[in-house]
């Protein structure tokens, strides 16, 4: 394995490394922080002086965005003693569980709100005390939500519901289970007498041959329009023999 990106503070060395042909590490010669300026675990190493030194650049632009307060003080301060920025991975913890969520469930319900927009916390929003007694919400709603929309319903219309709930559940048995349960929600909706207790060897029976038909259906819809067509089944089919 070849070393590269070679980096000293001692000038006739690094020459001799270029003389060599060593593949040596950039040096930043830019007038942010000087010249010979590299970066090394999160600090600039001006290799020239040899000494640590820490880029403002970012902390000055970060102090002057905003409105001082003590929140922006301390995250300020917080960027100062943490130069490599370890509180960034949250960012990518956060989007490993968004990542996660979006498998888990459908992610044609999920619709983002940027964290500035947010206006379920108060206290981020900059309110006085007095304010807090009675916060007046209107003011502090985010312009799309203050502003007339269209309701736009979103569907899938390629999967079922059975699509889902197969691709949900991974046990034959608890997905007959449910059904079964469904099966007996929707005459339950119906009639007054509604019926409780336990699952019957019936109503297990009647969504076990739901199942069986709904796969029939899937698999072999040609056939099943054909037969009920009362039409004859291809020669091609699979259950053609």
């Amino acid at each position: 394995m070849e070393m590269r990106k070679w980096i000293s503070n001692d000038s006739t060395l690094m020459n001799h490394w270029v003389a060599e042909g060593f593949d040596t590490y950039p040096v930043d010669t830019s007038a942010c922080l000087g010249s010979n300026k590299t970066k090394v675990l999160g600090m600039a190493w001006q290799t020239q002086d040899d000494c640590f030194t820490l880029d403002t650049t970012d902390l000055l632009e970060f102090i002057t965005a905003s409105e001082i307060t003590k929140r922006s003080l301390l995250q300020a301060i917080a960027k100062i003693f943490d130069p490599l920025g370890s509180h960034r991975k949250w960012k990518q913890f956060v989007k490993n569980r968004v990542q996660e969520i979006t498998e888990l469930t459908n992610p044609n319900t999920w619709f983002h709100c940027p964290g500035k927009d947010n206006s379920s916390d108060f206290l981020s929003r900059g309110l006085s005390a007095k304010s807090l007694i009675q916060p007046d919400e209107e003011d502090y709603l985010p312009e799309f939500k203050s502003e007339n929309s269209n309701i736009v319903l979103t569907l899938n219309s390629n999967n079922t519901f059975f699509d889902y709930l197969v691709n949900r559940i991974n046990r034959f048995l608890t997905l007959v289970r449910i059904l079964s349960y469904l099966l007996r929600f929707m005459p339950n909706c119906r009639n007054q007498e509604k019926k409780k207790g336990p699952l019957t060897s019936e109503e297990l029976s009647e969504a076990e041959n739901y199942l069986l038909k709904q796969c029939q259906l899937e698999e072999f819809s040609a056939e099943v329009i054909s037969l009920m067509s009362l039409n004859e089944i291809s020669n091609k089919s699979k259950i053609s023999n």
